[in-house]
């Protein structure tokens, strides 16, 4: 969540990321939404979420990360998140 382009390496200019056409919804809710419908219905038990859930741990990020996978279910009973390097603070108070 809160990644607006998609594939950037290290500043790599001759790598082009992907962004969304404006007006749509963002390609992070749009690939957890998917994540999610497609796990339901293979009939899985448990989902791990493992890590980069969002790309600056926005607290606005996290709790629409938190909303779209509670579609899953409950929360470390249905569904686990792994943090990743991504899911920290990466400019004030860590």
């Amino acid at each position: 969540m809160g990644e607006t382009q998609a594939g950037l390496v290290g500043g790599s200019p001759q790598y082009i990321g992907i962004t969304q056409a404006p007006g749509l919804p963002p390609y992070p809710e749009v690939m957890l939404e998917s994540l999610v419908d497609d796990v339901k219905a293979a009939g899985a038990r448990y989902l791990l979420a493992a890590g980069d859930i969002s790309a600056e741990a926005l607290p606005v990020d996290l709790s629409r990360a938190g909303r779209l996978l509670t579609r899953f279910g409950d929360y470390r009973q249905d569904y686990f998140v792994m943090r990743g390097n991504h899911d920290r603070a990466h400019i004030g108070d860590a």
